[in-house]
């Protein structure tokens, strides 16, 4: 039987070569509007090599690229695109700044590459159609989907194997970028993630992604005098400071320094002076470098066998297209304007050149105004006013769960007095907590807790458990009634959306039972907590503390701050549990209508031997 096979379907079947992306791009990819027009080299930024081979590691799953101006980091993005679009018939997201810069970028770099690289244009389709600034449709059916960073409605299409986020610092929020990352999430095994982009400040996405990543690579170099692999490091470079100096007054002039390209790199080995050319060199050595877990230079920090997501470090200075000179100018310039209190050209030096964040100058909440909230009651002790409803709200970690207990009197001021706060670390214990806990108040009357909430994240669960603790969180709600989960999102419409659960996450499984996901609006709780705190204690609506609160609960209520953005950040390595806390009990009360709850009438006579009443959470 001959079966007559179409030109497309002998693309999608042909046999592909199982060789790295670096060699795969050599081969296959032509630029010609580029300032080095013709076939893609790597010898020209021998540094690609190895980001572009690490991405198409099998079990890489996401690269993120923090990277100088003029390093390429770009051209190896699409280059590990196009080689995708090669060997699959899948669907891919490439995604910009702004739909201004997809047009350009599309017209100008993206689509010639495909018309000008031989094997690429052979998958074009014959419509015309089919290749636009929007979008490329191949022969082969993969398809190239394009978004911008402004839009989440461009960002939030179908699900797509393939992710390229570019420049994603200049987004206009954190969570376009996770939307356009969730596309991949169809594709659990097989998705590929590129994200890259010049750093703005240490608070912005690339750097966020950076510490995520399970191991960050470093590019080192070779000294082509002693030999030895290095990273090149800003403390290295110098100037002749002699020759730089011009004018009857012996004034430094950069500019000089730049045009006459007095500038040198020292190797830290052997003292030799690098300058453009043996800078090049030493780069060129590097990247034949494939030993002791080397990947073409790129060498990681730490030994992690079969890292999902990777981060790489790409300073300017390794690049051809970048002078030593012009480095060090640069930062002479800058220093000489931050003198004069203007930060501009230093913050755009250590974005632009050494691929690093502005760190923002941060003013914490001091932790004095947290702990000055305390009274004179013990921990558990419940004070002497009609309490409409006692919470208690849980922040799920890896290993267990830090938990706040507060009760809330009546009235729109909504005063609360914190109960208790801890660590318990495990499940049981969180509902002997929530359900079994017991509290007095000087006269004897008895309360328990009423509203119940915890957040359903927390990452995922011990090695040897077969459920998410995402998964685990949705069982412990469904079998416990009155449990309510939350999810928080920075930026929303409304301050809570409210989702009915009925399967156990990462399953196609019925959950046995009910149980109901929170959405919640952090930015607009957090701000109404931030304003809670600066109540003096003394005033309606304050926010009591228990005399035994200590410093590290201050410290944790102190940590976030808010960024330019208008959103809040927590620095890398701080606690902020009772925050997160805090702010879900402000979504709890909001949610349950507490400040609108009637006084039953026996309380306004007496409350002795009173338990709370709750009216419970309504969906």
């Amino acid at each position: 039987m001959r079966v007559e096979l179409r030109s497309s379907e002998r693309l999608v079947l042909r046999k592909r070569p199982d060789i790295p992306n670096s060699e795969w791009s050599e081969q296959n990819i032509v630029l010609k509007k580029t300032s080095m027009p013709g076939p893609f080299r790597n010898k020209v930024q021998p540094y690609l090599a190895g980001i572009m081979d690490i991405f198409g590691l099998p079990w890489v799953r996401e690269v993120d690229l923090c990277k100088g101006v003029q390093t390429g980091g770009t051209t190896a993005a699409y280059n590990c695109l196009a080689r995708e679009s090669a060997t699959s018939s899948d669907t891919a997201l490439l995604a910009m700044a702004d739909e201004k810069t997809v047009k350009g970028r599309m017209k100008n770099f993206v689509i010639p590459m495909y018309r000008d690289s031989d094997p690429l244009s052979e998958l074009l389709s014959d419509d015309p159609d089919d290749t636009g600034i929007y979008g490329i449709q191949l022969k082969t059916g993969f398809n190239i989907k394009t978004g911008w960073g402004t839009s989440v409605a461009s960002l939030a299409s179908d699900p797509c194997r393939v992710v390229v986020l570019d420049e994603i610092d200049k987004y206009s929020s954190r969570e376009n970028i996770e939307e356009a990352k969730d596309r991949a999430s169809t594709y659990p095994d097989t998705s590929k993630i590129f994200a890259l982009s010049t750093p703005g400040e240490e608070s912005g996405p690339i750097y966020q992604e950076l510490g995520t990543c399970d191991v960050i690579y470093d590019f080192h170099v070779e000294c082509p005098d002693c030999g030895v692999r290095q990273i090149m490091m800003w403390e290295f470079f110098r100037y002749p400071k002699q020759l730089a100096l011009v004018g009857d007054d012996g004034a430094l002039d950069y500019k000089h320094i730049r045009r006459l390209k007095l500038a040198y790199y020292q190797c830290p080995h052997c003292d030799s002076h690098w300058d453009d050319n043996k800078r090049n060199t030493a780069v060129s050595r590097g990247a034949e470098n494939n030993d002791n877990g080397a990947i073409k230079g790129w060498i990681p920090r730490d030994q992690v066998d079969r890292p999902a997501k990777v981060g790489l470090l790409l300073p300017s200075w390794l690049s051809r297209f970048v002078s030593i000179s012009a480095v060090v100018a640069e930062h002479l310039e800058a220093e000489e304007a931050e003198k004069s209190g203007d930060k501009a050209k230093m913050n755009h030096w250590l974005n632009n050149r050494a691929a690093e964040p502005v760190k923002k100058e941060k003013k914490e909440r001091p932790h004095s105004q947290i702990l000055a909230l305390r009274d004179d009651r013990p921990e558990g002790l419940v004070p002497s006013v009609p309490i409409a409803a006692i919470t208690c709200v849980a922040d799920m970690q890896k290993r267990g769960f830090w938990y706040k207990v507060t009760a809330w009197g009546y009235g729109l001021e909504q005063e609360s007095w914190t109960l208790k706060t801890g660590f318990i670390d495990t499940w049981e214990g969180l509902k002997q907590i929530m359900f079994e806990s017991q509290f007095e108040d000087v006269h004897g009357n008895k309360y328990i807790i009423t509203l119940r909430g915890m957040d359903s994240g927390g990452g995922e669960g011990e090695e040897h458990q077969d459920l998410s603790r995402t998964a685990e969180a949705y069982l412990f709600a469904a079998a416990n009634p009155g449990v309510v989960l939350f999810k928080g999102r920075r930026r929303m419409s409304r301050q809570y959306n409210v989702t009915d659960l009925d399967r156990i996450p990462g399953t196609n499984k019925p959950l046995p039972g009910s149980a109901k996901l929170y959405t919640i609006h952090t930015t607009f709780f957090k701000d109404k907590l931030a304003g809670k705190l600066l109540v003096s204690p003394s005033d309606p609506g304050a926010w009591h503390l228990h005399k035994d609160i200590d410093e590290d609960f201050a410290k944790q209520m102190c940590a976030e701050y808010k960024n330019d953005e208008g959103y809040y950040e927590c620095p890398k390595g701080k606690a902020n549990h009772y925050f997160d806390c805090s702010q879900m009990e402000m979504a709890l009360v909001e949610i349950a209508q507490v400040k609108i709850w009637q006084q039953p009438e026996e309380n306004l006579q007496s409350h002795s031997g009173r338990r709370v009443r709750s009216q419970g959470v309504q969906a």
